[in-house]
């Protein structure tokens, strides 16, 4: 029994050894350009293409808003326009008695056209738009790491999960060095690297 739990000790130090070397080895290549990274080029490439969706939607939100008004305003020119022909229509005159029924249908179908209008587009887009508030682009986070990898290059900082009224808030942990010689691997009993290597784990 004492062997297993030796043996699992044994492979949680050896896998934190190699995590901490493939990191460091990762920055040395980097620094030497013999690496590229390209998951900064990809949130800039995401956050370009989600901002100039939301700009977009919100643009045609606005037109079909506007577009229903004008609707809404032709509807009342119609009716006032109806209005006045039924004033000045002489019953003596052809198609009198058709006029009222004519009125009617004309204004059943700008009624007809500005409900399914509201009902189809703007109430659709309304929907549309509404999506961009529920999610949550952490920009703010990736501009103050983007500042600490420039300003400590030689260190890793370890973003720790949270639990916060249900939801999962982030923070920046204290910087990480990941040379092995000016910073000893702690035990791997110790509280500090069973707390690093299940976070490393659950981020990786």
């Amino acid at each position: 029994m004492a062997e297993g739990k030796a043996g699992g000790a044994a492979g949680l130090f050896a896998k934190q050894v190699q995590k901490k070397f493939s990191r460091a080895q990762e920055k040395v290549l980097q620094k030497l350009g013999k690496t590229v990274e390209t998951k900064d080029e990809r949130f800039e490439q995401s956050a370009s293409n989600f901002y100039q969706q939301q700009a977009e939607g919100y643009k045609l939100y606005k037109d079909l808003k506007n577009f229903l008004s004008a609707v809404k305003v032709m509807h009342e020119s119609s009716k006032r326009v109806s209005e006045t022909l039924q004033e000045i229509y002489s019953s003596e005159w052809d198609g009198h008695e058709e006029l009222k029924d004519i009125v009617g249908n004309n204004d059943l179908l700008w009624e007809d056209y500005e409900e399914k209008l509201a009902d189809q587009a703007l109430r659709t887009m309304e929907n549309y738009v509404a999506q961009f508030n529920e999610i949550k682009l952490n920009y703010n986070l990736y501009e103050v790491m983007s500042k600490l990898e420039k300003q400590h290059s030689n260190k890793v900082f370890v973003v720790k999960g949270l639990s916060s009224s249900g939801r999962r808030s982030l923070v920046i942990s204290p910087p990480v060095r990941t040379s092995t010689v000016s910073s000893p691997l702690t035990s791997p009993t110790s509280p500090s690297a069973h707390s690093l290597t299940s976070e490393t784990e659950s981020i990786s």
